[in-house]
């Protein structure tokens, strides 16, 4: 009984996932192709960020036609 209960409350959640994707790439400078680390990846639609790692790798869940919005700032 148990098992059946999970498998339905998962059902949903399952149905969404579908049509979910994973964007991930890696931002590097135009000067010198260096990692920038640091910046920020934003999914406008469900406002969920992540920032890109020590050799400017990311990864953020996205659906398609959602808008990601990356940022960084500058700081000299």
């Amino acid at each position: 009984m148990t098992l059946i209960l999970l498998m339905l409350f998962s059902l949903p959640i399952l149905g969404q996932s579908q049509d979910e994707i994973t964007v991930s790439g890696t931002i590097t400078s135009n000067e010198d192709s260096k990692p920038v680390i640091g910046a920020t990846i934003l999914n406008e639609r469900t406002s969920s960020g992540v920032a890109s790692d020590n050799e400017g790798k990311y990864s953020i869940k996205a659906k398609v036609g959602d808008i990601l919005i990356f940022s960084y700032n500058l700081q000299t």
